[in-house]
């Protein structure tokens, strides 16, 4: 099943394209994270919609980040053609 745009709200795009660089770099980002420090529950959306993937590692270790999945790269890629 799809992602349709709908299910993606602003702030969220907002989020991913920071975690990639911004609009700029999409072609060719040069990096892919988002460093929170603790849960966000606009990341954890996009997680559970297979959109971006979580790594904790712990307080001691900068917490928690989120990362752009290969899906969720292209549906920036997508929006950002569009």
């Amino acid at each position: 099943m799809g992602i349709n745009l709908r299910d993606v709200n602003a702030e969220q795009i907002g989020l991913m394209l920071h975690a990639l660089g911004g609009p700029g770099t999409i072609t060719n980002p040069y990096r892919n994270y988002y460093n929170s420090g603790e849960t966000d529950d606009q990341w954890e959306e996009l997680v559970l919609m297979g959109l971006a993937t979580k790594l904790d590692k712990g307080s001691w270790l900068g917490g928690v980040c989120y990362y752009c999945s290969r899906k969720g790269i292209r549906l920036i890629q997508q929006i950002l053609a569009s």
